[in-house]
């Protein structure tokens, strides 16, 4: 009977409660939006963006982007800085992905009518442009010459010589697709929706099996906002985030799941209430970036619009926090962030977090996310001991590690994942990263991290929402909701 007891007892340590953690590790101007995010493993990422300013009757876009490592975040523009002049005022990063330290791409709108597509083989020292697909929204590339991208109005384009050249898809859909995960280097899926008066129409989930030559509308939606993606190794079970707009001018998360490789994905039901503001319920209102590994445990990253308030010299402010959701069981039951009731008014507003719009991890305990604002937030798990930690993971210096370095994910760019198997190992393996965009792949050759999912500017968030946030500064200068 002692026996019994003492394994009961270890079992329920074993299942404690996740603590999440997210530290800031940089934050920019009020103006500033960081919708697009890409892993490569062993605590690297690179994030990007834009930075609105208002000069006179003039609206002036520059690009931002960013090199994160041993949570460190320092510039990576290069020269980049200097084509601006060549394009108008309109100018920000659309999506990013890095194979390795040294080679990337970036995504950058153009005036209103271009994208320039940049690559680097020097870690962002120096940026050279190749062809681009107006309205790119994420990037993958599976090794040095073979890489899709997914752009707004349905289209997808390849490449198979590194970005110097590239093949436009016709998909035959309209909907702007804002993410992709990547199961392996051919087996991909991409999402989005169209937009009616501001407000989200019919969204489509595709599928590829052959690299992105051709794709598949395997699934479809109404009225809802879509990305980031999410897929398993085995193609099967995935997680497709999504949010509704309500009537109170904000929106409520959705999470999907499938077990079919995506023909068909059932609501959850999420539980979204977080806390209170001024003892009034609130709800999460979207989910921007997720993580989940070979055992159907995971992890996500969602905001609230917690209010909005009148500066009289800054126009319209408003104010965001962050939530963590993390399940031991397929989404079956969830552990999440608990707000409390947060007291505050328009005269004396609470401090802005900013609104999560791109993100990826590394695996369940250790990822990064991004929005407005320009914050950038690491995302761990603390412990005390093993049994704080998930099975497969050690509790080290105060923080969940696992047995071995992994790469994974990134909602609102592109992100995938891989995953490997070893008797040497802890945890199962997976690579992840891209989206969405925060935006992986079965396998990578020569060690290099691959990447899928969608840390989008999606999380719902990603790029694509750069136009909607210029349309919001030239009223106010202010970031609001993103639907």
């Amino acid at each position: 009977m002692k026996t019994i007891i003492a394994l009961i007892i270890f079992l329920q340590a074993g299942a404690a409660i996740a603590d999440i953690q997210m530290k800031q590790l940089a934050k920019g101007d009020s103006n500033e939006v960081l919708g697009t995010m890409n892993c490569l493993g062993n605590g690297t990422f690179a994030v990007g963006g834009l930075l609105i300013k208002k000069t006179g009757q003039s609206i002036i876009m520059s690009p931002k982007l960013f090199w994160g490592e041993n949570n460190t975040v320092t510039s990576i523009l290069g020269n980049m800085v200097l084509f601006p002049a060549q394009f108008g005022n309109f100018f920000g990063v659309n999506g990013v992905f890095f194979l390795d330290r040294q080679t990337g791409w970036a995504a950058v709108t153009a005036g209103m009518t271009g994208v320039a597509l940049y690559n680097t083989v020097n870690g962002g020292k120096t940026w050279k442009t190749q062809p681009g697909k107006v309205g790119i929204q994420a990037i993958k590339f599976f090794d040095r010459n073979n890489g899709v991208a997914v752009a707004l109005h349905g289209y997808t384009t390849w490449t198979d010589n590194g970005g110097t050249g590239w093949n436009t898809v016709t998909t035959g859909f309209k909907q702007d697709l804002k993410c992709m995960y990547w199961v392996d280097s051919t087996h991909g899926f991409a999402a989005g929706q169209t937009e009616n008066d501001d407000k989200p129409d019919k969204g489509v989930v595709l599928e590829t099996t052959d690299q992105g030559r051709t794709w598949t509308k395997i699934f479809e939606t109404q009225g809802i906002t879509l990305c980031p993606i999410f897929f398993l190794p085995d193609g099967k079970t995935g997680y497709l985030a999504a949010y509704r707009p309500t009537n109170t001018d904000n929106s409520e998360a959705i999470l999907y799941k499938t077990t079919d490789g995506g023909h068909n994905f059932v609501d959850i039901n999420l539980p979204l209430d977080v806390g209170q503001f001024n003892s009034m319920p609130i709800k999460t209102n979207f989910i921007s970036s997720m993580y989940f590994d070979k055992r159907d445990r995971g992890v996500m990253v969602g905001s609230i619009l917690l209010m909005k308030s009148q500066q009289s010299n800054k126009g319209q402010s408003t104010v965001y926090r962050n939530v963590t959701y993390y399940t031991s069981d397929g989404a079956k039951t969830w552990q999440k962030t608990d707000l409390g009731n947060i007291q505050a008014s328009l005269m004396n507003p609470p401090p802005d977090e900013g609104a999560m719009m791109a993100g990826c991890f590394q695996d369940l305990a250790n990822g990064w996310v991004s929005g407005s604002g320009g914050f950038i937030y690491s995302v761990k798990m603390g412990c005390t001991t093993a049994t704080d930690c998930p099975d497969g993971y050690l509790c080290t210096d105060d923080f969940c590690e696992s047995g071995k370095n992994q790469q994974n994910s990134d909602g609102i760019s592109t992100s995938e994942n891989t995953s490997s198997e070893s008797n040497n190992t802890l945890e199962d393996t997976q690579n992840n990263s891209g989206d969405q965009s925060q935006t992986g792949t079965g396998s990578s050759e020569n060690n290099t991290p691959s990447s899928g999912g969608c840390t989008q500017g999606q999380g719902p968030a990603g790029p694509w929402t750069l136009f909607v946030i210029l349309g919001l500064i030239i009223m106010g200068l202010g970031i609001r909701k993103r639907v």
